[in-house]
C-alpha cells in the first residue's frame, strides 16, 4: 500500500478528516476525480456539515475553467451555431462534438435535426455535469457525452459510424493554444465522414497595432516613491482584454495572419508569416489579436474589437517602447505558430 493509500485509509470514516485529504493530499497531487469521490462519501457521512460542502464545492471545481460560464453568456455566438446547426442538419445526420462542455452545443444540434449527437469530453467532471444538463433537458436519448479525448474515440465502438458533421469548440483566444489543429486533423480522418460539413468550417488569427490606455495596469513604475519598472522583464508578454474594453483604441488596418480551412482536414503545419497593415494615427502601444470564424459559408462568429463577445477575449502584445501609428504609413507584424503557440512582433520600423 503506498503513502497516499495508506493516509486515505488511516482518514476514512472521519468525514472532516476525509475532505481535508482530498483537499490537500489528493488534489494537490493532481487526482481531482479520486479528491472529488471522496468529498462526496464524507459530504454522505455528514450531509449537513457546511464546511464540507465548502471543501467539495472547491474540489469540485478546481480543474474547471470559469470560461464554461462566461461562454454561455454570448448569445450573438450561439444564435450564430443555431443557425449554422439548422443548415447543415436540416436532412438529419450523425454529429460528433468534440468537447462537450456544458453540453449546450449537443443539445442545439439535437433540436436542429441531428439524428444522433455523440459528444466527447476528456474531462469526467465536465463529462458528468453535461450528462446532467442534457438528462435535465430531456435529450438524452438523442444525446451520448462521453468521458473521453477524441483521440481515443474509435467508430464501432464509441460511434456507430463516421459522423457526418464536425462540431468543435475552440477554448483558446489564439486558436492554437487549446490544441485545436492536431485534434481537428485526427478527427477528420478517422471519425468523420469523407467531405462530412466542420463548424466552423474555417478560420483566421487577426491582429491590429493597438493602444491600451490601461497598459500601466499590467505594467510597474513609480511605487511608494521607488522605480519597479525593471521588474517588468518578468512580465507575462500577452495578456487579456475583453473585446468591448474601453481603453483599447485600434491604430491601424487589420491583418490576417493564419488561416485555416478545417474542412480539408489539415495537416496545417507550423508557419511564419508578415503582413503589413496602414497606420491610422494616434499612438500605439501594443500589438492586438483576435479570431474570425466562419461558421460554414453563410454564418461569421468574429470576436473582434468592439464587438461584444463573451466567449473569447483579445490577446494585447505590449512594445518595448510606445509611437506615433502614422495615419497612411505602412508598418509590419510578423508572427509564427507552432500548432501549440503563438508569437507575433512588430517588423522594423
Amino acid at each position: 500500500m503506498s503513502g497516499i493509500e495508506a493516509i486515505v485509509e488511516r482518514v476514512r470514516g472521519s468525514p472532516m478528516a476525509m475532505a481535508n485529504v482530498a483537499r490537500t493530499l489528493l488534489l494537490t497531487k493532481g487526482d481531482a476525480e479520486r479528491a472529488r469521490a471522496l468529498c462526496d462519501e464524507a459530504l454522505s457521512m455528514a450531509p449537513d456539515n457546511s464546511e464540507i460542502m465548502e471543501i467539495r464545492a472547491a474540489v469540485y471545481s478546481s480543474d474547471v475553467g470559469r470560461w464554461y460560464f462566461s461562454n454561455m453568456r454570448d448569445e450573438p455566438r450561439h444564435d450564430a451555431y443555431d443557425r449554422a446547426f439548422r443548415r447543415a442538419l436540416a436532412g438529419g445526420g450523425r454529429v460528433l462534438e468534440i468537447g462537450a462542455g456544458t453540453g449546450l452545443f449537443a443539445m442545439m444540434a439535437a433540436r436542429a435535426g441531428a439524428d444522433e449527437v455523440i459528444s466527447c469530453e476528456r474531462q469526467p467532471a465536465v463529462a458528468r455535469g453535461a450528462r446532467s444538463v442534457v438528462a435535465r433537458n430531456g435529450q438524452e436519448k438523442k444525446i451520448t457525452v462521453l468521458a473521453k479525448a477524441s483521440s481515443d474515440l474509435e467508430v464501432g465502438v464509441d460511434m456507430v459510424g463516421r459522423a457526418d458533421v464536425l462540431v468543435w469548440d475552440n477554448l483558446a483566444n489564439n486558436l492554437v493554444g487549446a490544441g485545436a489543429l492536431p485534434v481537428i486533423e485526427d478527427a477528420m480522418r478517422r471519425l468523420v465522414k469523407p467531405g462530412g460539413q466542420v463548424i466552423p468550417a474555417r478560420g483566421a488569427i487577426m491582429a491590429a497595432l493597438a493602444e491600451d490606455s490601461d497598459l500601466g495596469s499590467h505594467r510597474l513604475g513609480q511605487v511608494a516613491g521607488f522605480d519597479l519598472s525593471p521588474f517588468n522583464a518578468l512580465a507575462q508578454p500577452v495578456y487579456t482584454v475583453k473585446t468591448t474594453a474601453p481603453e483599447l483604441a485600434i491604430r491601424s488596418s487589420a491583418a490576417v495572419l493564419f488561416e485555416f480551412d478545417f474542412r480539408t482536414g489539415g495537416p496545417f503545419p507550423a508557419a511564419r508569416t508578415e503582413r503589413t497593415v496602414v497606420g491610422s494615427g494616434g499612438q500605439a502601444n501594443g500589438v492586438v489579436q483576435w479570431l474570425h470564424f466562419d461558421l460554414d459559408d453563410d454564418e461569421i462568429y468574429q470576436p473582434a474589437p468592439g464587438v461584444r463577445a463573451r466567449a473569447f477575449g483579445l490577446e494585447f502584445r505590449p512594445l518595448a517602447e510606445p509611437y506615433e501609428a502614422v495615419e497612411g504609413a505602412s508598418f509590419t507584424i510578423q508572427a509564427s505558430h507552432d500548432r501549440e503557440r503563438l508569437s507575433i512582433w512588430l517588423g522594423d520600423r
